[in-house]
């Protein structure tokens, strides 16, 4: 199963579903997809809360599409009410089926970002600041990643391509692991949906590069992949605390790809030396 929702956080980017599109199938940073919890947000699809617990009117109808759940959960933590996210129910929800994506059309994309403008306009005590998501994680991404590299706006490059590598005859000690793959929709009319890769490769023999491999029988393509901060590896791999930063993520143009089923892999290297491929379970469907 795809998450959809799990809390809504205000990020400098505006508000943001955590967790959209990643998989179910494993907590999530300590368990923030599996615990009830108070968050600052949480989703009109699925909402409830007492009349008289509203203040004023009920519904703020200027949002009459976007923003109007955000509007009212800003609007009762600002009266010292705490906003609660119950994770054992769980719904099937359709996001935007009967109305589609409000980026992939200009009016309906002018008008959200005008209904965010009045929204920053009503709340500016709350314009980028969220007591309930840290400082020190990736702000304008749908995962909770920690922010020990990059800018915060610099999650959404893509992974570069590259030629096939040269294999390294010599005995590897690759671990690694690919621990999920999905689709992020694309953020406008004009781009492209791009495919992200996340997982953990380490050589005990030096620290290196790590590379995602998509393979199929007549192809394979090579990507660089970003490092990503994996304190949880250090607790079962004892024997070096470089494990710390195994992790990777890869984002690849779907539309650089050919059609296709691919088997997903990872390499580690540098130069023209590369360990061998160690391909994982986990396939992924180009259209």
């Amino acid at each position: 199963y795809k998450i959809q929702h799990a809390g809504v956080a205000m990020l400098k980017t505006g508000p943001s579903h955590k967790l959209l599109t990643h998989s179910d199938i494993r907590p999530v940073y300590h368990g923030v997809n599996r615990l009830t919890r108070n968050v600052l947000m949480v989703t009109g699809a699925c909402l409830m809360v007492r009349k008289d617990k509203c203040k004023g009117k009920y519904m703020d109808e200027s949002f009459p599409v976007a923003y109007n759940d955000v509007e009212l959960c800003l609007r009762l933590h600002r009266q010292g009410y705490e906003n609660i996210l119950v994770n054992e129910a769980v719904l099937y929800h359709h996001e935007s089926l009967s109305r589609g994506r409000d980026i992939l059309d200009d009016a309906k994309k002018r008008r959200l970002e005008g209904e965010l403008e009045r929204l920053y306009k009503a709340f500016p005590e709350y314009v980028g600041k969220d007591p309930y998501y840290s400082p020190n994680l990736i702000d304008n991404a749908p995962g909770y990643d920690v922010n020990y590299k990059y800018p915060w706006g610099s999650v959404n490059i893509l992974s570069e391509a590259l030629a096939e590598p040269k294999s390294d005859s010599k005995t590897s000690k690759l671990m690694g692991h690919i621990d999920e793959c999905f689709v992020h929709p694309a953020p406008g009319p004009n781009e492209n949906d791009t495919l992200v890769i996340r997982g953990w490769a380490f050589n005990k023999n030096e620290s290196e590069e790590k590379y995602v491999v998509l393979s199929r029988d007549d192809r394979n393509y090579y990507f660089k992949g970003f490092d990503q901060y994996r304190g949880d590896l250090s607790a079962v791999i004892k024997s070096d605390k470089r494990t710390d930063l195994a992790g990777f993520f890869v984002r690849i143009d779907q539309s650089k790809l050919a059609s296709g089923t691919y088997r997903l892999g990872f390499i580690t290297g540098s130069g023209d030396s590369f360990t061998k491929p160690v391909y994982s379970d986990v396939t992924v469907d180009i259209p």
